[in-house]
């Protein structure tokens, strides 16, 4: 991060892309699965490493509010 006391785009996305890995590590390790957004896909992550396509996402529209997806 710069010395500058703003935090930039490129900052959130680094210390994002980080959590994400680390949440996936420990989800593993746990033996617990681990959900995540892929190429449009709602993608189900294994404890084994398998990865599973549950749901195609509609495209996302440019909103403040956060989405709920529902699983079956």
């Amino acid at each position: 991060m710069s010395r500058r006391k703003e935090i930039t785009k490129k900052d959130l996305n680094t210390a994002l892309r980080y959590i994400s890995r680390d949440a996936r590590r420990k989800n593993k390790a746990l033996g617990l699965e681990t959900l995540y957004e892929k190429d449009g896909y709602l993608i189900k992550l294994d404890p084994s490493g398998r990865e599973h396509r549950l749901k195609k996402l509609d495209k996302r529209r440019a909103t403040n509010t956060p989405r709920v997806i529902d699983l079956d």
